[in-house]
């Protein structure tokens, strides 16, 4: 005769089925959840414009607005720390965001350095981007920028880059999707001098990212460029120089057919 099972076991019995299942299905259900991904940017170095010509004091230079533009899925952030105001700068580290709503700062980047200028008494972080003059010809190197330091801001990170406040300990600066942080022709190693410069057709190329320190989506298409015609004349004492914009490329450094500007 088989031995009797009472209802206590039997309920045992179910229970621990049930909690078999119920681990399987959570095994289950966490399996096939997907895993975070990273929602990187993807910077873009705007076509220069407002490029003009200055001549003053006999020195004659180029200078142009320029734009850092983020067409990724993501912000470009970075965040910058220091332990204490001995520190000279804060180590800045690019945070991104994932489509789990969580943030982790993936590489350092640089530091953050306060600027004491005139006009420029704020935290920067260098080499965000970088400016080029070349001969339209061979494309070979006339003069680099002299710009080093940016403060990115945009409408999802509006601040001043705390400016007048040289001793804070952190601070977090940044580009949203779809927004653009833009930066005034002339200023900090924004233009070039092209007073002895010969007459001729030349590049002005502008670089998001130049030395490949952020993580971003797509890196093939940080530069963009303007080609400009330049005569550079004297008549006796008199010294005539005149800038003629040709066209725009775009996602490039240099292009076969620039964009017209006369659309």
């Amino acid at each position: 005769m088989p031995p009797r099972t009472t209802a206590r076991a039997r309920a045992a019995a179910v229970l621990a089925t049930l909690l078999v299942l119920a681990l399987g299905l959570g095994a289950t259900s966490r399996a096939q959840a997907p895993a975070p991904q990273d929602l990187l940017p993807n910077l873009q170095a705007a076509v220069p414009d407002h490029v003009s010509l200055a001549v003053s004091h006999a020195r004659a230079l180029v200078g142009f607005n320029s734009a850092l533009v983020n067409a990724g899925q993501g912000p470009l952030e970075v965040s910058g720390t220091r332990s204490s105001t001995a520190q000279p700068g804060m180590r800045a580290e690019q945070l991104v965001t994932r489509t789990d709503g969580t943030t982790a700062a993936v590489r350092t980047v640089g530091a953050l350095r306060y600027v004491r200028e005139p006009r420029h008494r704020y935290w920067h972080l260098d080499d965000v981007m970088s400016f080029e003059l070349r001969t339209a010809s061979s494309f070979s190197l006339v003069a680099r920028g002299s710009r080093r330091g940016y403060c990115l801001r945009s409408p999802s990170f509006p601040h001043n880059c705390g400016r007048g406040q040289s001793r804070l300990l952190s601070l977090t600066m940044g580009v949203g999707p779809a927004e653009v942080s833009r930066y005034a022709p002339i200023s900090e190693g924004q233009s070039f001098n092209v007073t002895n410069l010969r007459s001729g057709h030349y590049w002005l190329v502008e670089r998001a990212d130049p030395h490949g320190r952020f993580a971003e989506s797509d890196s093939s298409d940080n530069a963009s460029s303007v080609l400009f015609t330049l005569v550079n004349r004297r008549v006796g004492r008199a010294h005539k120089v005149r800038l003629t914009l040709v066209g725009a490329c775009p996602g490039v450094e240099r292009c076969a057919n620039p964009e017209s500007f006369a659309r």
